[in-house]
Protein backbone atom coordinates (compact mmCIF):
# COMPACT_ATOMS: atom_id res chain seq x y z
CA UNK A 1 0.00 0.00 0.00
CA UNK A 2 1.49 3.53 -0.87
CA UNK A 3 1.68 5.71 2.63
CA UNK A 4 3.34 8.70 0.60
CA UNK A 5 4.57 9.98 -2.88
CA UNK A 6 7.62 11.52 -4.04
CA UNK A 7 8.96 13.37 -6.85
CA UNK A 8 11.62 14.96 -8.60
CA UNK A 9 11.81 18.46 -9.51
CA UNK A 10 13.54 19.63 -12.75
CA UNK A 11 12.03 18.06 -15.49
CA UNK A 12 9.27 16.45 -13.52
CA UNK A 13 7.88 19.30 -11.65
CA UNK A 14 9.02 22.05 -13.01
CA UNK A 15 10.76 22.96 -16.73
CA UNK A 16 12.83 25.76 -17.94
CA UNK A 17 10.88 28.24 -19.74
CA UNK A 18 11.62 28.71 -22.77
CA UNK A 19 12.40 24.80 -23.52
CA UNK A 20 15.89 24.25 -23.76
CA UNK A 21 15.19 22.45 -26.78
CA UNK A 22 14.14 25.73 -28.80
CA UNK A 23 16.91 27.19 -28.25
CA UNK A 24 18.91 24.20 -29.23
CA UNK A 25 17.02 23.72 -32.36
CA UNK A 26 17.61 27.82 -33.08
CA UNK A 27 21.33 27.48 -32.53
CA UNK A 28 22.01 24.59 -34.54
CA UNK A 29 19.87 26.22 -37.39
CA UNK A 30 22.10 29.20 -37.62
CA UNK A 31 24.82 26.19 -38.18
CA UNK A 32 23.07 25.06 -41.22
CA UNK A 33 21.83 22.04 -39.07
CA UNK A 34 17.71 21.99 -39.17
CA UNK A 35 16.29 19.78 -36.56
CA UNK A 36 12.96 20.40 -34.57
CA UNK A 37 12.61 20.61 -31.41
CA UNK A 38 10.68 17.75 -31.10
CA UNK A 39 13.44 15.68 -32.18
CA UNK A 40 15.85 17.70 -29.27
CA UNK A 41 13.23 17.35 -26.84
CA UNK A 42 14.08 13.31 -26.90
CA UNK A 43 17.70 13.52 -27.16
CA UNK A 44 18.14 15.97 -24.30
CA UNK A 45 16.72 13.16 -22.58
CA UNK A 46 19.61 10.88 -22.97
CA UNK A 47 21.74 13.92 -22.35
CA UNK A 48 20.28 14.46 -18.84
CA UNK A 49 21.08 10.66 -18.32
CA UNK A 50 24.79 11.53 -18.77
CA UNK A 51 24.23 15.16 -16.25
CA UNK A 52 23.06 12.78 -13.95
CA UNK A 53 25.56 9.73 -14.44
CA UNK A 54 28.34 12.11 -14.16
CA UNK A 55 27.56 14.85 -11.50
CA UNK A 56 26.90 11.89 -8.99
CA UNK A 57 30.48 10.91 -9.81
CA UNK A 58 31.76 14.51 -9.44
CA UNK A 59 30.06 16.97 -9.15
CA UNK A 60 30.03 20.43 -11.41
CA UNK A 61 30.48 22.53 -7.68
CA UNK A 62 33.78 20.22 -7.71
CA UNK A 63 35.45 20.59 -11.05
CA UNK A 64 37.21 23.88 -12.16
CA UNK A 65 35.91 26.58 -14.73
CA UNK A 66 37.71 23.90 -17.56
CA UNK A 67 36.05 21.28 -16.42
CA UNK A 68 32.84 22.70 -16.11
CA UNK A 69 32.99 23.68 -20.16
CA UNK A 70 34.09 20.17 -20.81
CA UNK A 71 31.70 18.38 -18.95
CA UNK A 72 29.44 20.74 -20.98
CA UNK A 73 30.54 19.75 -24.16
CA UNK A 74 30.85 16.37 -23.60
CA UNK A 75 26.57 16.78 -22.55
CA UNK A 76 25.90 18.08 -25.70
CA UNK A 77 27.98 15.46 -27.84
CA UNK A 78 25.44 12.94 -26.15
CA UNK A 79 22.89 14.62 -27.92
CA UNK A 80 24.69 15.46 -31.28
CA UNK A 81 25.32 12.06 -31.39
CA UNK A 82 21.81 10.99 -31.08
CA UNK A 83 20.83 13.13 -33.81
CA UNK A 84 23.32 11.86 -35.94
CA UNK A 85 25.75 15.31 -36.21
CA UNK A 86 28.78 14.90 -35.56
CA UNK A 87 30.47 17.05 -32.35
CA UNK A 88 32.73 19.38 -34.30
CA UNK A 89 34.42 21.56 -31.51
CA UNK A 90 33.52 24.34 -33.27
CA UNK A 91 30.04 23.36 -33.09
CA UNK A 92 29.88 22.64 -29.51
CA UNK A 93 31.65 26.33 -28.72
CA UNK A 94 28.46 27.24 -30.25
CA UNK A 95 26.29 25.64 -28.43
CA UNK A 96 27.51 26.22 -25.22
CA UNK A 97 27.93 29.94 -26.11
CA UNK A 98 24.32 30.36 -27.16
CA UNK A 99 23.06 28.46 -24.68
CA UNK A 100 24.86 30.38 -21.67
CA UNK A 101 22.63 33.89 -22.53
CA UNK A 102 19.56 32.71 -22.75
CA UNK A 103 17.53 34.13 -19.71
CA UNK A 104 15.63 31.21 -18.54
CA UNK A 105 12.72 30.66 -16.27
CA UNK A 106 10.99 28.17 -14.93
CA UNK A 107 7.29 26.76 -14.97
CA UNK A 108 4.99 24.62 -13.83
CA UNK A 109 4.35 21.56 -16.02
CA UNK A 110 0.46 21.57 -17.19
CA UNK A 111 -0.12 18.46 -15.25
CA UNK A 112 1.37 19.19 -12.17
CA UNK A 113 -1.55 21.32 -9.87
CA UNK A 114 -4.03 18.44 -11.29
CA UNK A 115 -2.24 16.10 -10.05
CA UNK A 116 -0.98 16.97 -6.59
CA UNK A 117 -4.57 18.56 -5.71
CA UNK A 118 -5.99 14.87 -6.71
CA UNK A 119 -3.28 13.09 -4.06
CA UNK A 120 -3.75 15.59 -1.79
CA UNK A 121 -7.84 14.76 -1.72
CA UNK A 122 -6.96 11.83 -1.02
CA UNK A 123 -4.83 13.00 1.94
CA UNK A 124 -1.33 11.26 0.26
CA UNK A 125 1.72 12.85 1.85
CA UNK A 126 3.50 14.16 -0.84
CA UNK A 127 7.40 15.20 -0.59
CA UNK A 128 10.26 16.26 -2.96
CA UNK A 129 13.60 14.47 -3.04
CA UNK A 130 15.98 16.22 -5.43
CA UNK A 131 19.86 16.24 -6.64
CA UNK A 132 19.82 20.06 -5.80
CA UNK A 133 23.05 21.89 -3.52
CA UNK A 134 20.21 24.22 -2.60
CA UNK A 135 17.24 24.68 -0.47
CA UNK A 136 14.44 24.41 -3.15
CA UNK A 137 11.54 25.50 -0.88
CA UNK A 138 11.53 29.07 -1.65
CA UNK A 139 11.07 28.07 -5.80
CA UNK A 140 8.36 25.81 -4.58
CA UNK A 141 6.85 28.36 -2.89
CA UNK A 142 7.40 30.53 -5.63
CA UNK A 143 5.34 28.16 -7.90
CA UNK A 144 2.68 28.10 -5.50
CA UNK A 145 2.88 24.67 -4.30
CA UNK A 146 5.00 24.26 -1.54
CA UNK A 147 1.97 23.98 0.48
CA UNK A 148 1.46 20.36 -0.84
CA UNK A 149 4.63 18.59 0.23
CA UNK A 150 5.37 18.04 3.65
CA UNK A 151 9.21 17.26 2.58
CA UNK A 152 11.89 18.86 0.83
CA UNK A 153 14.66 17.30 0.58
CA UNK A 154 18.12 18.19 -1.11
CA UNK A 155 21.30 15.91 -2.14
CA UNK A 156 23.11 18.92 -0.10
CA UNK A 157 21.27 18.23 2.95
CA UNK A 158 20.66 14.37 2.70
CA UNK A 159 24.75 13.97 2.04
CA UNK A 160 24.05 11.60 -0.81
CA UNK A 161 23.35 12.26 -4.67
CA UNK A 162 20.60 9.92 -6.77
CA UNK A 163 21.06 7.54 -7.57
CA UNK A 164 22.39 6.26 -4.33
CA UNK A 165 19.83 4.54 -2.13
CA UNK A 166 20.97 6.56 1.32
CA UNK A 167 19.06 9.81 -0.24
CA UNK A 168 15.57 7.88 -0.94
CA UNK A 169 15.97 5.98 1.86
CA UNK A 170 16.82 9.43 4.46
CA UNK A 171 13.42 10.59 2.71
CA UNK A 172 11.12 8.04 3.93
CA UNK A 173 12.95 8.26 7.24
CA UNK A 174 12.01 11.77 7.44
CA UNK A 175 8.12 11.25 6.41
CA UNK A 176 7.92 7.76 9.01
CA UNK A 177 7.19 5.05 6.44
CA UNK A 178 9.28 2.10 5.35
CA UNK A 179 10.51 2.24 1.74
CA UNK A 180 8.35 -0.14 0.42
CA UNK A 181 5.31 1.72 1.35
CA UNK A 182 6.44 5.06 -0.69
CA UNK A 183 6.22 5.73 -4.44
CA UNK A 184 9.28 7.85 -6.01
CA UNK A 185 8.26 9.78 -9.57
CA UNK A 186 10.85 10.90 -11.59
CA UNK A 187 11.99 12.06 -15.32
CA UNK A 188 15.52 9.75 -15.70
CA UNK A 189 15.52 6.30 -15.52
CA UNK A 190 18.72 5.26 -13.83
CA UNK A 191 18.92 8.34 -11.56
CA UNK A 192 14.81 8.06 -10.38
CA UNK A 193 13.85 4.66 -10.79
CA UNK A 194 16.64 2.65 -10.53
CA UNK A 195 18.00 4.57 -7.99
CA UNK A 196 14.69 4.57 -5.81
CA UNK A 197 14.14 0.67 -6.41
CA UNK A 198 17.64 0.03 -4.99
CA UNK A 199 16.58 1.60 -1.81
CA UNK A 200 13.40 -0.60 -1.41
CA UNK A 201 10.93 2.07 -2.77
CA UNK A 202 8.39 1.30 -6.08
CA UNK A 203 9.25 3.69 -8.49
CA UNK A 204 7.57 4.89 -11.77
CA UNK A 205 8.76 7.11 -14.89
CA UNK A 206 7.40 10.49 -16.32
CA UNK A 207 7.79 10.24 -20.11
CA UNK A 208 5.19 13.30 -21.54
CA UNK A 209 7.61 12.68 -24.81
CA UNK A 210 7.30 9.17 -25.08
CA UNK A 211 11.21 9.37 -25.08
CA UNK A 212 11.79 5.98 -22.71
CA UNK A 213 9.92 3.39 -25.50
CA UNK A 214 12.06 0.70 -24.30
CA UNK A 215 10.70 0.92 -21.12
CA UNK A 216 7.16 -1.00 -20.14
CA UNK A 217 4.51 0.40 -20.03
CA UNK A 218 3.38 -0.71 -16.74
CA UNK A 219 6.18 1.36 -15.33
CA UNK A 220 5.66 4.91 -17.02
CA UNK A 221 3.12 7.60 -17.03
CA UNK A 222 2.24 10.13 -19.45
CA UNK A 223 1.28 12.07 -17.32
CA UNK A 224 1.24 13.16 -13.73
CA UNK A 225 -2.87 13.04 -14.01
CA UNK A 226 -2.66 8.89 -14.50
CA UNK A 227 -0.86 8.90 -11.11
CA UNK A 228 -3.88 8.96 -8.78
CA UNK A 229 -5.31 6.22 -10.62
CA UNK A 230 -1.84 4.05 -10.74
CA UNK A 231 -1.62 4.13 -6.96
Amino acid sequence: MIKTVFFDLYHTLICFDPPREDNLSAILGRDGHVLPPERLRRVLVAADEFYNRETARLPLSGRDRAGVISFWKDYYAVALEKVGVAPAPELLDHIIAGMSVVKYGLALFGDVLPALEALAARRIPLGVISNINSDIAPLLDSMGVLSFFSLCLTSKEAGAIKPDPAIFRLGAERMGVAPEDALYVGDQWEADVLGARGAGMQALLIDRGCCFTDVPAVDRLSSLEELSGRI
